[in-house]
């Protein structure tokens, strides 16, 4: 599993400054681990929680810098303005984290058992499902 970032002037990751969740996996590591938990809490926490299922699942994660802008800044109020949810950013990050931090003590590493598929378009033209 590769997990890219975008570094601060002294090297160190901001996990703020919009390069935190660059993760990329093999797509059956991805199904492994059942991908992003759905039933998280729509902002904080999602990457992380992939983080650390998958290397609790044994799979090793490499940092990777990018010497790459970093994503585009939003402020908390306009991560979460069309998320239908009415707390902030902060309360849904730490609602999240103690469902991810009780999982992991559980041993729950592999999410979403009780997903369907949805239909989706593929580059806007084919339909398939996921």
């Amino acid at each position: 599993m590769i997990r890219g970032f975008s570094p601060n002037a002294d090297g160190r990751l901001d996990p703020g400054n919009g390069s935190y969740g660059r993760i990329g996996l093999p797509r059956a590591a991805f199904d492994k681990l059942g991908g992003y938990d759905e039933n998280l809490l729509p902002m904080g926490c999602q990457d992380s929680d992939l983080l650390d299922r998958a290397r609790a699942h044994g799979m090793r994660v490499v940092r990777v810098p990018q010497q790459v802008p970093f994503a585009i800044r939003n402020t908390d109020d306009e991560k979460v303005k069309y998320t239908g949810s009415s707390l902030s950013w902060h309360d849904m990050w730490q609602r999240n984290l103690r469902q991810a931090e009780e999982n992991l003590r559980l041993g729950r590493l592999t999410v979403n058992h009780d997903r369907t598929p949805v239909k989706v378009l593929l580059n806007f033209t084919r339909q398939i499902e996921l």
